[in-house]
Formats: structure tokens, C-alpha cells, sequence
């Protein structure tokens, strides 16, 4: 596995994008692409840019492949440290920092705080965003992701699984997904104007049953081809345009 895993990293330092696009689950990029619109249509430039959850640090080879003005990006996941040896050839200024995002954190004033697929994990969701928001200055923005409670309720018929929770913070979902309410709820909480609810990566029933019960050799292969025929990503999203999504997005400011 540390031999795959050298290659994998090889691979992504020589060949770029195209690897990663081969190699990565679809809607990964998909929602990465999805916050580099963002930026692009509110014009945010040299960017302060923070990562909250960043698993594995790729939006920072997005940021540094497609963005050339990037001031800053930081990295902050409970594993984060382990990520600088893999990307110090890269030009953007960047720091990874080993956080709970449990704990009591605080960072220096972002422009930008992207947080993707990470407060359904978490027990204390309205906690660990309001950090979030601590660390944006004012007139800066949030982007989020997270899974679509009504895409996941729409395939529960057929699959009860999609449902599926945790009690406890074990890596699996704490609670399934979110709606445009509960985004409501959480910049509301926070004091933050939510401008948008968008959605993310559409989905066919076919397509979510070979991404999670597909056949191993065939599965990314699969995932490559986009099926649905939707757009993505759908701005102003109702109910019923995010039954077909699998993430939910929101776009909110910091007042001031």
C-alpha cells in the first residue's frame, strides 16, 4: 500500500490533473470546480484561502493548476501534518496545521473558507461552524458542501443504507445530510447572510449504486461518465431539483 501510494503521489506531481481526473471520485472535482466558480463570480482575488477539513489537500492543486493568484491556503484536518513533504514543490504559499476541528481553534483571517463534505461527520456542526465564520473577515465568504438530505431520501426506497448514521463521531455520517433550511439554520446561527443554495453533482439511481456497490474494477471507470444529463452545479436549487444531487451548496457572506 505505501508503494501504491508513493506512485499515486508520483503521478499527481508529474502528470497533474488529468491524473487526479482518472483517479479521483467525480463529484470530488466536481464540487472543487464548483468553488472555483464561486470565486471567479464574486470576483475574489488574491485569495487568503481556507480549508477546513481538507482531507488530502487536493484543492490546493486545484488552486495552484487553475488559479494563478492565490495570496495564501491553509489545510486544517485532524491528520493535516502529513501533507506538507507531498506538496512543497508547489508555488502556492500553503500550511498544513493538525486541528480538532472539535476543539476550541482559531486561525488568522481568511478571504475564503471552503468547508466540503466535512459537518455531516461532525456531532457539533453549529460549533465548528461558527469557528469557521471566526476565521473569515468581515465582507469574506463561506462556501459548503455537504449531502443532500433530499437526494438521499429519494434513493432510500431502494436503498435504506443511504440513510445510514452514526451516534458517535467514527468517521461515518452523524446525520445524513442537510436541506436549505438546515443551511439556513446554520448561517442564521452564525450571524452570516446566506446568499444562495446551489447543488452539486447530479446523480442517476444507476450511477450511485456502481459508485458504492459497483464492481470494484469497473467502478471508477463507470463514475467517469457523467449520466444524468443535468447541469452542474444548479444555482437556486429547490427541493426538488436536490432529490437529483448528491451535495447541497451554499454560498454566504460575513457582514461588515
Amino acid at each position: 500500500m505505501a508503494d501504491l501510494q508513493k506512485l499515486d503521489w508520483w503521478m499527481t506531481a508529474t502528470v497533474g490533473l488529468p491524473w487526479l481526473r482518472l483517479t479521483r471520485e467525480r463529484a470530488i472535482h466536481e464540487r472543487f470546480r464548483y468553488c472555483l466558480s464561486v470565486m471567479r463570480e464574486f470576483g475574489i482575488a488574491r485569495p487568503r484561502f481556507l480549508d477546513v477539513g481538507c482531507g488530502s489537500g487536493l484543492m490546493l492543486y486545484y488552486l495552484e493548476n487553475i488559479r494563478n493568484d492565490v495570496a495564501e491556503y491553509t489545510g486544517i484536518d485532524l491528520h493535516a501534518g502529513r501533507l506538507a513533504p507531498r506538496y512543497a514543490r508547489l508555488k502556492v504559499p500553503h500550511a498544513f496545521h493538525e486541528i480538532n476541528l472539535d476543539s476550541d481553534w482559531k486561525m488568522p483571517m481568511c478571504d475564503i473558507a471552503w468547508s466540503s463534505e466535512v459537518l455531516e461527520h461532525l456531532v457539533d456542526d453549529h460549533g465548528v461552524f461558527a469557528r469557521i465564520v471566526a476565521a473569515v473577515r468581515p465582507g469574506g465568504y463561506v462556501v459548503l458542501t455537504m449531502p443532500s438530505l433530499a437526494f438521499l431520501q429519494r434513493l432510500s426506497a431502494k436503498y435504506p443504507q443511504a440513510l445510514d448514521t452514526s451516534p458517535t463521531q467514527d468517521g461515518g455520517h452523524v446525520r445524513s445530510g442537510y436541506t436549505a433550511d438546515t443551511m439556513r439554520a446554520l448561517a442564521d446561527g452564525a450571524g452570516m447572510e446566506l446568499i444562495r443554495v446551489d447543488a452539486v453533482s447530479p446523480r442517476t439511481d444507476f450511477e450511485f449504486h456502481n459508485r458504492y456497490f459497483g464492481a470494484r474494477g469497473l467502478r471508477q471507470l463507470i463514475d467517469l461518465i457523467p449520466l444524468s444529463g443535468r447541469p452542474s452545479p444548479l444555482r437556486d436549487a429547490g427541493p426538488d431539483e436536490l432529490a437529483w444531487y448528491h451535495s447541497i451548496a451554499a454560498v454566504m457572506r460575513k457582514p461588515g
